[in-house]
């Protein structure tokens, strides 16, 4: 299928044949349809519906080239379509136009050079397409301003599995998201096949709109600079490493817990991953994370060496990598309560405030939660919530009524396993847990930009803690 893919040609705005080739395998459950940028958008039912839509993405186009202008003598100028390194242009073969007339990327002889131009690399300015013809008029008869430019190259295997093709971005991930929607899905979701990530991810951000997933998956092809001469740091990512999960690149930061939860789902289950090296590249999933109020995004990639040539390489093992990865769906547990620290003190299940029956149930909450896990007495929970040197029946007795009420809010929430009570000790479970505070602590940058000097407002014991924060801000 891969072979196939590559081989078709694709550059941004021109991906008709791509989209057509992925509609004749689509299985007969699948649904889809098209919409006006020409994404081509399907909906394929799973076993069970999750509880927040997802969304995977791949784009369908291709870099490459478009004439601008034709000389007298016949020669083809032309600009780039997508970003593409000019030291790999020209002496390159191409194929024009509708009719994929063949044609070489030419320019001045090396002979015919100056000392001054030998030095340089010829920029497109100075290049052209040589199709064979001797005149305008003869160019014309076959080519039209406005045409598309495409690579000549063919898919081709070699050494230890790896692949040579052009457009293995993004083709690789055309042919993964293909071959999830033919495999029995846990989940029900939708798949976005884009147009026009090249020049600028202008597919992905319409589709985003149209589909408001939760989250996305973009899966695609990144730069692998795993060649000799390069040091270890600046290589990227590695061919043979595995799938690979950014964390950061140049358009995208990528949810920190999806990010974890990749790993985790590799690590449990053999996979190879890895992460990339430098902050580099970006893709779709610049434009969707900022759609439709905000996504929840993670990017997948294949590493891919030359990328945006006519003679890309990736690796079998990595592809494969990259399709378990996926087939294994990322549990994000939305579910979990989220606390909020910052602020005053609040507590939340599904996105909806959390009701404790009495203020001091909440606070009990509060005190615990400060804690970090660490276990509270009796005694010190009575004189924290009522400024008592020490426990009384009383106390005591009036701290049962708010244990047993605070069980009761968390049973609502399906989440009774946050709170730990046995005899004389009580704490929380901080794992089962989603907290700025302790986010914050773990250095996590969502969290820091959200502390603004104000911790649990409401309490005053909290300012201990508060004084900490300020003390390491």
């Amino acid at each position: 299928m891969l072979n196939e893919l590559c081989n078709l040609n694709g550059i941004s705005g021109r991906e008709h044949a791509v989209r057509d080739y992925i509609i004749s395998h689509l299985p007969s459950d699948a649904e889809y349809r098209i919409d006006p940028l020409g994404s081509l958008i399907v909906y394929k039912k799973g076993k069970a519906e999750p509880k927040n839509k997802v969304m995977l993405d791949a784009h369908m186009d291709e870099v490459g080239f478009i004439i601008t202008y034709i000389t007298d003598d016949g020669y083809l100028k032309f600009t780039t379509v997508g970003g593409i390194d000019e030291r790999v242009i020209f002496g390159r073969a191409v194929k024009v136009g509708k009719e994929l007339i063949p044609g070489v990327i030419g320019g001045k002889a090396i002979h015919q050079t100056t000392s001054e131009e030998r030095g340089k690399l010829p920029s497109v300015e100075d290049m052209y397409i040589d199709i064979g013809a001797s005149s305008k008029k003869e160019a014309l008869s076959h080519v039209s301003l406005g045409d598309a430019v495409y690579f000549d190259s063919c898919y081709r295997e070699f050494g230890d599995g790896f692949i040579k093709a052009k457009a293995i971005d993004d083709r690789v991930g055309c042919e993964i998201l293909l071959r999830l929607i033919n495999s029995d899905l846990p989940y029900s979701a939708t798949f976005c096949f884009s147009v026009q990530e090249e020049i600028g991810t202008r597919g992905a951000a319409a589709a985003a709109y149209s589909v408001a997933p939760d989250f996305a998956i973009v899966v695609e092809g990144t730069t692998a600079a795993d060649i000799s001469g390069v040091p270890d740091e600046k290589k990227v990512c590695r061919l043979g490493g595995g799938a690979v999960v950014s964390f950061m690149d140049r358009g995208t930061v990528y949810d920190s817990e999806l990010y974890k939860k990749a790993f985790e789902i590799a690590e449990k289950n053999g996979i190879g991953c890895q992460t990339k090296t430098v902050v580099a590249g970006g893709n779709n999933a610049s434009a969707i994370h900022k759609a439709a109020g905000g996504i929840k995004t993670l990017a997948v990639s294949v590493p891919c060496r030359y990328i945006h040539s006519g003679s890309s390489v990736a690796k079998k093992e990595d592809i494969e990598d990259a399709l378990a990865n996926l087939r294994t769906p990322i549990q994000y547990n939305d579910n979990k309560l989220r606390v909020q620290c910052f602020g005053s003190f609040e507590v939340f299940y599904n996105n909806k405030p959390v009701n404790f029956d009495r203020s001091k149930t909440k606070e009990l909450f509060a005190y615990l939660i400060d804690r970090r896990g660490a276990a509270a007495t009796t005694g010190e929970l009575c004189g924290i919530l009522w400024d008592e040197k020490s426990a009384d029946e009383s106390s005591k007795h009036y701290l049962r009524n708010l244990i047993a009420s605070l069980k009761k809010s968390l049973k609502v929430c399906d989440a009774e396993d946050v709170f730990i009570c046995k005899r004389n000790y009580f704490a929380v479970n901080s794992e089962k847990i989603e907290c700025d505070y302790y986010k914050y602590l773990e250095r996590d940058a969502a969290a820091v930009n959200s502390y603004k000097g104000e911790y649990m407002a409401q309490y005053s014991w909290a300012e201990m803690t508060l004084a900490e924060l300020e003390k390491n801000r």
